[in-house]
């Protein structure tokens, strides 16, 4: 189903690809990108809708939150607009937590209408989970609250009150069982020298300190509704029963009944909800230290992550690797001597969005594209297009022919070619038959030459791979298989053995000169599939379950390379094999050094937005990335010194 955004519409279900209103005639597709699917919240001040990204071939979920206030009153209306905005801009700098929902997009629309697109988290709230499985244990409590704890010390840290902490703000993710706290439209940012300032009373009244209820929030105030979301959640009784009001005192333990907690635990909660600010905790280290107490084990502290920028904050979760086969996971290792990568160069002719990258066999070239179907070939000895055009099609990949002299672009349902030098002019457009001038049913988002140049294959959101001869570009066959979009492929090097992967999450090999498929890998990830490199020893997957898989050709042993705190969206092997370099929508590129098999370096700093294409030079030495903040950005392999 579509939903209409629009608040005034009456009936704002509509089919599920419809592109305008049936009712209203307003358009379904907000900013022509997210389409709203279902009404999930709303409130005084809004709608929240589970929505889907169409603009990135797995079409994942996300969340909208819509601003629009139903309350009276110019003030209050300008008093939660100012919280909405302030909420996006919360998100922006937080939501580099693994732990807490990132911000995809703000903005304003023409009609003044605010709206944020967040991430979504599919799993459960801690409210809805006491409903269903009861009261929770004393053990169950022990076991969230340090988690909970980390993720609410990093954003005191970073200078923020939630101010609505509560079972329902707290989603348990149904693929790992991790929490995440959720909606940070009541939370407010403060210096670090003046915490405590009179301003609204703000919250969900039984969860909220007394002095939050004043007008006063303090950091202090988080950890009692951190407190009393244990109290409601270990007996399953609402807060406002588990305290006496007339007396000032907490009767939660009555609540228990046979039940028994030990005396030291009990005297944590009762100090996290202690009515006075000083009789309560101040600080998360403060309750870690009574926690390592009670359970006789080292305290563990939350990460301290002074953040001026969601990319230094990124950086923090810099770890290693220390091996690639036979490790389950990455782990702190001693630093090593690396050669390492430094930025050299960026490239910014591009006004949108980059998608592809490819360089040309001599190594002195570099193809680019973008959204708006903007190319260049780039003279890298210059750092100038040698040649552009635009043509207003989105082009979702590129790839040139090995001998250099063709290069052909994905675009929606069509595959074109170009000769080279003159990219302006399409030679051909390929064609499944002369019923239509379509190359695929869908989006194309992936193409490669074989070794010896004579096939171009291409894979859709058709979810079909075409092999075309490159002598006439006539259609040689098709390969049915994926039951979703097919992302990415490649050839073997020196083979006729061709690699697939898509959103369907399963790795499939084909034989092109037999033409029937040799093996499929099913669940390779628990996610999307976006893209494979492969060399002559390796094939790498990319996913959005925030993994690499990097699987051994030779010894077949596979290995999840971690360490991305969003979905990972590119991956590049040198042709060396040395290096394994990733690209994510957390902003980073993280670099693995293959022959110790440790993740030798991770670049924060240099881009503001998604890693969407990489790609190392045939002679190794060069990395470019290109990335959504329209930037390509050029690094140089430096042989001496220690990576960072």
């Amino acid at each position: 189903m579509s939903y209409c955004l629009n608040p005034k519409c009456t009936k704002p279900q509509n089919a599920e690809q419809s592109k305008f209103c049936i009712n209203c005639g307003d358009p379904l597709l907000l900013r022509d990108r997210y389409r709203a699917i279902a009404l999930i919240g709303q409130g005084g001040f809004g709608k929240t809708f589970l929505a889907v990204d169409e603009d990135r071939p797995s079409q994942p979920p996300c969340v909208i939150k819509q601003f629009f206030p139903t309350v009276q009153g110019t003030a209050s209306i300008a008093k939660a607009g100012e919280l909405f905005k302030q909420e996006a801009a919360t998100l922006e700098r937080l939501g580099v937590h693994p732990q807490i929902p990132d911000l995809f997009a703000y903005f304003v629309t023409a009609d003044g209408q605010q709206y944020l697109v967040q991430e979504f988290i599919s799993g459960q709230n801690l409210a809805d989970e006491l409903h269903e499985e009861g009261a929770f244990s004393p053990a169950k409590i022990l076991e969230i609250l340090p988690e909970l704890l980390k993720i609410l010390g990093y954003v005191h840290e970073n200078q923020v009150i939630h101010r609505d902490i509560k079972p329902e703000n707290i989603i348990r993710r149904a693929s790992d069982r991790k929490l995440f706290l959720v909606d940070f439209g009541a939370a407010k940012s403060v210096s670090a020298t003046t915490v405590v300032n009179q301003g609204t009373s703000i919250g969900t009244f039984e969860y909220t300190a007394p002095e939050q209820l004043r007008g006063f929030a303090t950091f202090g105030s988080d950890l009692y509704s951190l407190g009393v979301t244990c109290l409601n959640l270990l007996t399953g009784i609402a807060p406002d029963q588990l305290s006496d009001m007339n007396e000032m005192v907490w009767i939660w333990e009555k609540q228990l009944g046979d039940r028994s907690i030990d005396h030291h635990f009990t005297t944590i909660l009762n100090k996290l909800v202690a009515y006075t600010l000083a009789e309560r905790y101040q600080s998360v280290a403060e309750v870690f230290k009574d926690l390592a107490a009670e359970r006789s084990i080292p305290p563990v502290m939350p990460q301290t992550m002074p953040l001026t920028s969601a990319t230094t904050a990124t950086s923090t979760y810099q770890s290693r690797l220390p091996a690639i086969v036979n490790q389950p996971a990455v782990q702190e290792s001693q630093q090593q001597s690396f050669p390492y990568w430094r930025l050299e160069n960026t490239l910014d002719w591009h006004s949108r969005p980059i998608n592809a990258l490819a360089f040309f066999p001599d190594g002195q070239s570099l193809a680019s594209a973008d959204e708006l179907g903007n190319m260049a070939i780039w003279n890298l000895r210059f750092q100038k297009p040698a040649a552009c055009i635009c043509s207003n099609r989105e082009i979702w990949a590129i790839a040139i022919h090995p001998a250099g002299q063709i290069m052909v672009s994905g675009e929606d349902k069509k595959v074109q070619v170009r000769r080279m030098p003159h990219i302006g002019a399409v030679v051909r457009t390929l064609r499944v038959d002369l019923s239509t001038d379509d190359s695929h049913g869908g989006k194309v988002y992936a193409m490669a030459f074989s070794g010896n140049g004579k096939l171009l294959a291409s894979a859709s959101a058709d979810q079909k791979i075409r092999l075309w001869n490159s002598d006439n570009w006539s259609l040689v066959y098709t390969f049915d298989g994926h039951n979703q979009s097919v992302t990415s492929l490649g050839f073997l090097p020196n083979s006729e053995i061709l690699v697939s992967a898509g959103a369907d999450r399963s790795i499939r090999f084909w034989d092109t000169a037999k033409k029937n498929p040799i093996k499929i890998m099913n669940d390779v990830h628990s996610g999307t599939i976006h893209q494979l490199a492969i060399s002559d020893r390796y094939i790498a997957s990319a996913s959005a379950d925030h993994t690499v898989k990097l699987q051994d050709l030779q010894t077949s042993r596979s290995q999840f390379l971690r360490g991305h705190r969003d979905t990972v969206l590119s991956v590049a092997i040198s042709p060396n094999n040395q290096w394994l370099a990733s690209g994510s929508i957390d902003r980073t590129i993280r670099l693995w050094h293959l022959p110790s098999g440790e993740l030798a370096q991770v670049i924060t700093d240099d881009f503001s937005s998604a890693v969407k294409a990489l790609a190392f030079s045939p002679d190794s030495a060069k990395l470019v990335g290109g990335s959504w903040d329209k930037t390509i950005k050029i690094y140089g392999e430096i042989r001496s010194g220690t990576a960072h």
